[in-house]
């Protein structure tokens, strides 16, 4: 009798695994790179300044960058400077971005940059500006400006 017990809980057992939904292996980490970053020295007193570099999406699927931020700066943001129609070029927010699988966008003076607002602490001399990229689906990725004198 024992033995007919655990038979019949070996089956179903058997059964229930069986009717589990099979485990996909995970999605490629997608992957996304910054190259050339640098970030615009400031003069004195000034407490912003703007950041470049490229950023490339070198992973298989669609990337969305929602949010920039750093714990250097109160404020960090993506502009893009546009000419309107008398030829006045402003500076206009661009509040998502999406990088197709294999693209590459540009940031650059007179184009796309990144903006760094409210430098929290002007006293502290500094090389680098520390920019946290966030995503809409994956982690987010801290990459380092390096400070150039122009």
């Amino acid at each position: 009798m024992k033995n007919l017990i655990l038979t019949a809980l070996f089956i179903s057992v058997s059964m229930l695994l069986a009717c589990q939904p099979k485990v996909e292996a995970p999605i490629e980490r997608q992957t996304f790179v910054v190259e050339n970053a640098w970030v615009r020295a400031m003069p004195p007193g000034r407490r912003m300044t703007a950041a470049y570099g490229e950023l490339k999406n070198v992973g298989t699927v669609e990337l969305r960058v929602n949010k920039f931020s750093s714990p250097q700066f109160s404020s960090v943001s993506l502009h893009e400077t546009i000419l309107d129609s008398s030829g006045m070029s402003h500076m206009q927010e661009i509040h998502e971005l999406i990088l197709q699988p294999g693209e590459i966008v540009i940031l650059e003076p007179g184009g796309k940059h990144l903006m760094l607002m409210g430098m929290r602490d002007n006293k502290t001399e500094t090389s680098s500006a520390a920019v946290i990229i966030k995503f809409e689906f994956e982690d987010p990725v801290s990459v380092e400006f390096s400070l150039r004198n122009l």
